[in-house]
C-alpha cells in the first residue's frame, strides 16, 4: 500500500525546504562576507609587520655599518 500525501502538505513542505536553503545561502553569504572582511584586515596586519621589520633591519643595518667602520688614523 502507498501513502499518497495531499498536495497542499507537500507544497508546504517543499515551500518550507525552499526557504531553508535561502536561509543557507544568506548565512553562507554573510560568512562569505566576513571572510573578505578578515583577509582584508589580516592583509594590513601583514603589511605593517613587514614595514616594521623592514625597519628594523635597516635600523640595524645602518648601526652596524657604523660600528663597523675602521677607526680614524693619524696620518
Amino acid at each position: 500500500m502507498v501513502a499518497v500525501m495531499p498536495t497542499g502538505i507537500r507544497s508546504s513542505i517543499i515551500t518550507r525546504h525552499i526557504a531553508q536553503e535561502h536561509r543557507d545561502g544568506d548565512r553562507l553569504e554573510q560568512m562569505g562576507h566576513m571572510l573578505d572582511i578578515h583577509n582584508r584586515e589580516l592583509g594590513r596586519a601583514m603589511a605593517k609587520a613587514v614595514t616594521t621589520m623592514v625597519m628594523l633591519v635597516q635600523g640595524l643595518d645602518s648601526r652596524l655599518s657604523r660600528i663597523s667602520k675602521p677607526p680614524l688614523s693619524f696620518v
